[in-house]
């Protein structure tokens, strides 16, 4: 049962003192076994048998766990929960749907059980058991009909599932204003990433996704054959700072992760920007992105001092905490 919004911020300011924070970044300076061994001591892992780096994976797991319990448990509404899982039921549906097309072992595609268990989104898919939330349904039967046609593609699948992911947060986010702000924003900044990947705005229409707060069909100056025009185009827009980013990494023929990071962080950034005008619910997300962004920081921390890679370049790649 979701607890009160003063209960749950009671027992999140006790959590909140085991956050890893700004202590990441001092750990890219370290040998893996040694940033493993602080990360045990730490307590992050919630207590996970891991004997050595290598089994950092498992560490990973059971934080994971922990988050995702916590969540659950303290959730104040079915929003919040849709928020923080219904991206995983898509993703699942996906996987095993581009598993039957690859004819590969699925079980390594599959993120966490989401809303839905795995084995009941399989059952759907497969059997036509069970029911699922209908934007899902539609995108799992498109899907299929596709295979049935020989004519699906990785990036049409993908597409597929991410306009009914968003099409199904803004319908169950409804409710919550400030969710439903965050994911119209992380709608347009797919979409301006869609357009910057794009060789024409016909193609980038194509792969857009509707809800954002910028309609896709106002972002075709993006391609304007007029350098100060396409640079300026969303100047009058909350987009102009991303944009200019976007735009500045494709002149100079540059990759996108600064700006796909941006992206990724959108919704702990907004928080913290206010953290210290949080409103009720809002203290509740605000830990929660930060738990997960945490976990996805000591991925790439472990991974990337197992591979080598320099202090500096390790530090760029983590997320905003």
């Amino acid at each position: 049962m979701a607890k009160d919004a003063v209960y749950a911020g009671g027992v999140i300011a006790v959590k909140e003192k085991s956050l890893l924070k700004n202590k990441i970044e001092k750990l890219c300076a370290l040998t893996p076994d040694e940033a493993f061994r602080s990360l045990k001591e730490s307590g992050f892992g919630a207590g996970a048998e891991a004997a050595s780096v290598s089994e950092y994976e498992k560490l990973l797991a059971q934080d994971l766990k922990d988050i995702d319990a916590f969540t659950r448990e303290y959730a104040l509404n079915n929003a919040q929960k849709a928020y923080f899982f219904a991206e995983r039921d898509f993703h699942n549906a996906k996987a095993f749907l581009k598993a039957s097309i690859l004819n590969s072992d699925v079980s390594k595609m599959l993120s966490p059980d989401g809303l839905y268990a795995a084995d009941e989104i399989k059952a759907f898919i497969f059997d036509g058991a069970g029911r699922l939330p209908r934007e899902l349904e539609r995108a799992i039967e498109e899907v299929k009909k596709l295979i049935e046609d020989g004519k699906a593609t990785g990036a049409e699948v993908g597409i597929i599932f991410e306009r009914a992911k968003f099409e199904y947060l803004l319908s169950a986010c409804k409710s919550d204003g400030f969710l439903k702000s965050l994911i119209r924003e992380r709608i347009d900044r797919a979409n301006v990433l869609s357009f910057m990947r794009a060789n024409t705005p016909e193609y980038a229409l194509n792969t857009t996704i509707s809800g954002g707060k910028i309609a896709a069909e106002n972002m075709c100056e993006l391609f304007s054959e007029n350098a100060e025009k396409a640079a300026s185009a969303l100047d009058k827009t909350y987009l102009k700072d991303f944009w200019r980013k976007c735009y500045a990494l494709k002149k100079d023929g540059k990759p996108f992760v600064d700006a796909e990071l941006e992206a990724a962080d959108v919704d702990v950034e907004t928080l913290k920007k206010n953290r210290f005008e949080l409103k009720r619910g809002q203290p509740f997300l605000y830990y929660v992105f930060r738990r997960r962004a945490e976990n996805t920081n000591v991925r790439i921390l472990l991974s990337c001092l197992i591979a080598e890679m320099s202090e500096r370049e390790i530090v760029a790649r983590l997320r905003a905490v």
